[in-house]
């Protein structure tokens, strides 16, 4: 998906700088790419100042949307170094610990893109000091694959879609014309052929470089 989303990027309507190239996804804005991505609209949130925003975000992450927050340096660097938190990046917010008798319950489990610095699981409190931004994903996104009918919610996140499920079929590889990828939620897929390997060699055969 990140390698569609690049080469999208290309085509000018993304709002960057009309390079096909990793490099150009540096910054910008989560709720635009919620809308580009997923398909779906998306509600900022602002932790510190709304006091919906707590009940809300919980709401959304046991639902299974999609939820990221903005993370930017404040008060004492010590701290947010603790914590092991990155400044002006943006993160996936993966999961609320519901649990009284967890040892972090009450806390939410920040996952970072880069596949590597995760942070420790946050209090409200923290993310209210750290994250001035939250954006809530409108419901969870399930993307079918090759084959299936769909209207995506919003055309700039259909085109983003086409181009990763083009790359698919264009490697030549198999690809169940039944199978619905779930790249949102919990990620997972459900196929009517019960290929339980399906998504994971589409998603490499995305990322390939082989074959585009």
């Amino acid at each position: 998906m990140e390698k569609a989303y690049a080469e999208w990027n290309e085509t000018g309507r993304e709002g960057r700088d009309g390079q096909n190239a990793y490099a150009s996804l540096y910054g910008g804005w989560m709720q635009d790419v919620d809308a580009q991505v997923l398909g779906a609209a998306a509600t900022t949130y602002s932790p510190a100042s709304d006091p919906v925003s707590e009940p809300a975000v919980i709401a959304a992450l046991q639902g299974g949307a999609a939820v990221t927050a903005g993370i930017f340096q404040s008060g004492n660097p010590a701290t947010f170094s603790q914590l092991g938190l990155v400044n002006d990046h943006a993160y996936e917010v993966i999961g609320y610990d519901a649990d009284p008798a967890s040892a972090t319950f009450g806390t939410f489990q920040l996952e970072n893109p880069w596949g590597s610095y995760e942070p420790a699981p946050l209090t409200w409190s923290e993310l209210c000091a750290y994250c001035p931004l939250l954006a809530v994903a409108d419901g969870e996104c399930t993307v079918p694959a090759a084959g299936a009918n769909f209207q995506a919610p919003d055309a700039a996140g259909g085109e983003v879609h086409a181009a990763a499920l083009a790359a698919v079929v264009a490697s030549g590889q198999h690809m169940p014309d039944a199978a619905w990828v779930d790249f949102a939620g919990n990620g997972n897929s459900h196929f009517m052929d019960a290929a339980q390997d399906a998504r994971i060699r589409a998603l490499e055969m995305v990322l390939a470089e082989s074959g585009r």
